[in-house]
């Protein structure tokens, strides 16, 4: 059974819901090199030194995860449908050879997302499957004295950004040399990001978007207890990507599953977009979490609880107020705590369920859940727990030892209770002395510490910046304005953030911001701070730069075919394709971006995306995000500007 809504579930399947230059050819190849795996490209011909990551699915039995990483290695190459392709193995002392898969650019089902592969033979292999797709290669081995080399003919090139080679230059060129191919990747030292051409829109700044996945991946091996310098292989992190992917598929919004996770193609932002994913990423790093879970400590009702963990330790890693305190649910379980009977397993409320672990991390240190699953690895699979019940008490004991302190009264403060046995072992452990059941993220001093004094610290953070808006645009600077914050004490000055780099601070309610592009995006947000440090951030705007209008374009014409990059004139207006299309009226779809310093009229067909502007009813609005159909003034995704 599939259960279909917007967080993923475990399910009893397995299954976690949630025109090219003629002399091209004659060109220096393109190298790309990470660790062993080298792509050399030339016009229709791709050679590619193929990395040895080991076994991947004895790694995930080793590290006693329930799915773990991708075994796919990207080639970025297309093959149309009934495209045949030739693929090249050479000499190899590998025991076993590689495979091939084809996989589409948008997952229509979950499975494809784990397709075994086509088994490679040494020499001339011809591949003639009908359908169409991106090519991966799969080679689980291990390291040999020759690894592989493919060398494949034929196919196309795709918008293919490898983190640490291209720029951001490169990707824009990429996206109008190769608009017309179905699907865009992206590549890193830790992960893959695969998706439709259309979306690639989202993308703001892949360099800084591959960065924070990368990050958020080394933080996740961290918070796992994996280091590559570790002497025992059971500890060492795996060289294996992890691999984020578009699915239309009918009924599902993010979900995780072997050798991928996926998210519809309405959320597929949170992937693409650097911003989205380091600030509004709960949907990735809910799945990512998923992929590191250990089914030892896993029990019913735990299975969208665990995960959470990493969840809330990425979200703290990037600077964001965890989930726990931006949604009171620390109150809610406050409460539940003061009831009189509890019983941790029969309560529903996964967040609320979720505190009690994120506690134990926060009582006892980044060093807590390294070390339980360090523990985990290290059990004989004879000692692991297989019931519920075995889960439950083995964790009692794990976390105890742990953490040096016997639990008894924290979990039964959960509503868990330790059986007999259970508390024969940990008997002897220290007694605990502070009532770690309390522990929020802003009283962990105080409660673990009893710091001195720590009521007179002014923790109190001032009101965050409200109503930010550009009050002026020019082609090279921007003016924002904001409303003033007010604190318990006195607010300092204001800090002022584009594309979430620091650029300046002022102590006024207004900023200009210099020397930028001709029409160009930018994301801007504004810290208020007082003088004990604490701050508070606005809302983000999106905010583009003028571009003066070209007099010599053409008219658009609804039977031409326009790529990515085209601009045309129509009423007057300058728009540019972001992709491909045919026959979509520019004032109408999303498809085309208004250059034009004009205002239009809104229109409740039309698409707008965030930083987008219209007058309706004689007021100017500003879209926060994506909308269509939504009207000004009655809806909170746009915001008055005048």
């Amino acid at each position: 059974m599939k259960l279909k809504r917007a967080c993923a579930f475990v399910l009893s399947s397995g299954l976690i819901l949630t025109p090219v230059s003629e002399y091209m050819a004659y060109a220096s190849p393109v190298v790309v090199q990470n660790d062993n795996y080298t792509t050399s490209t030339k016009e229709n011909i791709t050679t590619i030194t193929l990395e040895q990551n080991g076994n991947l699915d004895q790694d995930i039995a080793t590290k006693r995860y329930q799915m773990g990483p991708s075994k796919y290695l990207s080639t970025g190459i297309y093959k149309k449908p009934n495209e045949p392709i030739t693929i090249h193995l050479s000499s190899t002392d590998q025991i076993v050879y590689p495979r091939v898969v084809i996989s589409d650019p948008v997952l229509k089902k979950y499975q494809d997302g784990n397709k075994s592969g086509i088994q490679l033979s040494l020499g001339k292999n011809e591949i003639s499957v009908p359908e169409g797709g991106i090519v991966y290669l799969i080679n689980e081995s291990e390291k040999t004295n020759i690894p592989p080399t493919v060398t494949i003919e034929g196919g196309q090139k795709i918008p293919y950004f490898v983190l640490g080679k291209n720029t951001l230059s490169d990707w824009k060129n990429m996206l109008s040399t190769y608009g017309d191919v179905p699907v865009i990747e992206l590549v890193s030292k830790h992960a893959i990001i695969t998706a439709g051409i259309k979306q690639s829109r989202h993308v703001d700044n892949p360099e800084k978007l591959l960065q924070y996945f990368d990050e958020a991946i080394e933080h996740a091996n961290k918070l796992t207890g994996l280091d590559k310098n570790d002497k025992d292989y059971r500890h060492k992190p795996t060289t294996y990507r992890y691999h984020f992917r578009e699915t239309s598929e009918e009924g599902y919004w993010m979900y995780a599953w072997y050798n991928h996770t996926a998210y519809a193609s309405a959320a597929v932002d949170k992937i693409l977009n650097s911003y989205q994913f380091k600030h509004d990423g709960w949907g990735p790093w809910h799945e990512l979490g998923h992929t590191y879970q250990q089914r030892a400590w896993m029990w019913g009702g735990t299975g969208e609880v665990t995960n959470n963990i990493y969840s809330l330790a990425i979200q703290k890693h990037f600077g964001n107020q965890t989930r726990l305190e931006e949604e009171k649910v620390y109150d809610k379980a406050f409460k539940y705590l003061q009831q009189p009977s509890r019983d941790f397993n029969s309560n529903d409320d996964l967040f609320l369920k979720l505190v009690m672990f994120w506690q134990l991390h926060l009582g006892f240190g980044d060093d807590f859940y390294p070390t339980i699953q360090r523990t985990y690895r290290e059990m004989p699979q004879s000692k692991l727990p297989g019931t519920d019940a075995e889960k439950i008490q083995t964790f009692i004991v794990t976390a105890s030892k742990t953490a040096n302190y016997n639990l008894t009264p924290f979990f039964e403060k959960w509503g868990l209770y330790p059986t007999t046995e259970t508390k024969g072992q940990i008997k002897n452990l220290p007694q605990l002395t502070k009532p770690i059941w309390q522990l929020t993220d802003s009283n962990v001093d105080e409660i673990m510490n009893g710091e001195d004094g720590e009521q007179d610290k002014d923790n109190q953070a001032p009101t965050a910046p409200t109503q930010i808006k550009s009050i002026s645009e020019t082609e090279n600077s921007i003016t924002l304005q904001w409303n003033l914050s007010t604190d318990n004490i006195g607010v300092k000055g204001y800090e002022i953030y584009r594309n979430d780099e620091k650029i300046g601070t002022t102590t006024s309610l207004t900023y200009t911001d210099t020397g930028l592009t001709p029409n160009i995006s930018y994301i801007y947000t504004v810290k208020a701070f007082d003088e004990a440090g604490n701050y508070a951030t606005s809302e983000p705007i999106t905010v583009k730069t003028k571009e003066k209008v070209s007099n010599d374009l053409p008219q658009w014409d609804p039977n031409k075919v326009y790529l990515g990059g085209e601009r045309v004139i129509y009423n007057g207006l300058e728009y540019e394709a972001k992709y491909w299309t045919q026959g979509n009226n520019p004032s109408e779809s999303d498809v085309w971006k208004l250059l034009s310093d004009t205002v239009v009229e809104w229109s409740k067909n039309k698409p707008y995306n965030g930083g987008d502007k219209v007058t309706y009813n004689g007021h100017t609005y500003q879209a926060k995000y994506w909308t269509q159909g939504n009207t000004p003034g009655q809806s909170d995704v746009w915001v008055l500007i005048k």
